[in-house]
């Protein structure tokens, strides 16, 4: 007879599921209930793979094919994340390959950008996170700023201009770095509510969930609003801002670092592989061009947004987690 055994099973590095024995007999038990699949996470798995390998490949100088690694693990990065906030299928982010991907670039980050600006209006009914400083990080002038580059570089030609401006590709790492800096600033540490609005703040608190599993959706919703209708007490108030902080200001810098990265590195999906009139990719992509003084600066966000996607995906739930 089986004994009655709970298992977490969390999705690993890979994506894939593990699962824990019984510690009283040899059979393997899951509840279906508290496995957590998630999904995208095949796409960021070979975008570490793409990454580690135009680093190799720069480091032998053969810059056009490192350009073109770095550009497929940031485009693998981009279907990763638009497949786990549910913006696009599986099936979409196969359909769309290299300068193909263009359109679903934007269509991810339009559709996130309009969460984080619901999110927005829901976090300004909280005066007590003005304090913990979020509110003021997600001011719409940020996103309006996407908007003008959006806006600028409305097509792949435009955008392949970027790569021959080193002061461009300085406003962008600079525009990066800083907003790194900011979202690290955030915390909630001192927040603090009183009891007696608690229940006035029930219904925009459950408001605040639902943005937020717009963006997460990892989160289980009703799950977490049965618990919170029973357990809901300032101080697990308190407790659970506290335990977003991290998690609000990572997805937001993968966000922003993904928009300019697809930016910049986009059009060379097909530029960096093929001679096209009179350019030659073998003499175009040298030393002297801006993009590969900089590759290395770039190379590094990549790797800053892959271990972040991959903490959302898998750490974050296990950490926000209401068992």
């Amino acid at each position: 007879m089986h004994h009655k055994y709970v298992v977490k099973c969390m999705g690993n590095q890979d994506g894939e599921k593990r699962m824990d024995k019984c510690p009283n007999c040899k059979t393997e038990k899951s509840n279906p209930a508290k496995t957590v699949v998630v999904n995208g996470t095949k796409y960021l798995k070979i975008a570490r793979k793409d990454l580690e390998a135009a680093k190799c490949l720069f480091d032998r100088k053969l810059y056009p094919q490192s350009i073109f690694y770095l550009q497929q693990a940031i485009e693998k990065a981009v279907k990763s994340f638009g497949i786990w906030n549910k913006t696009i299928t599986e099936a979409e982010a196969k359909k769309t390959i290299g300068h193909r991907a263009w359109k679903v670039y934007f269509k991810i980050f339009d559709e996130f950008k309009n969460k984080v600006l619901r999110l927005e209006e829901v976090l300004k009914k909280f005066p007590e996170l003005r304090e913990a400083g979020l509110v003021k990080e997600f001011e719409i002038n940020r996103l309006k700023e996407l908007e003008k580059y959006q806006s600028t570089f409305s097509n792949e030609d435009d955008a392949f201009n970027i790569s021959f401006s080193m002061e461009k590709l300085q406003e962008i790492l600079l525009e990066i770095n800083k907003l790194k800096n900011e979202l690290e600033g955030i915390s909630f540490e001192k927040f603090e509510i009183d009891e007696k609005k608690v229940e006035d703040l029930k219904k925009e608190f459950y408001q605040l969930l639902e943005a937020i599993s717009k963006i997460n959706p990892t989160i289980n919703l009703e799950d977490v609003k049965k618990r919170c209708d029973k357990l809901l007490t300032p101080q697990l108030i308190s407790e659970i801002f506290r335990a977003l902080s991290k998690p609000i200001s990572e997805i937001i810098y993968c966000y922003l670092s993904l928009f300019y990265l697809s930016l910049i590195f986009s059009p060379h999906a097909v530029r960096s592989r093929y001679p096209q009139g009179n350019f030659d990719p073998l003499e175009v992509y040298d030393e002297k061009l801006p993009l590969i003084r900089m590759y290395n600066y770039f190379a590094k966000i990549v790797e800053e947004v892959l271990e972040k996607l991959d903490h959302v995906y898998f750490e974050i739930p296990r950490k926000i987690s209401l068992r």
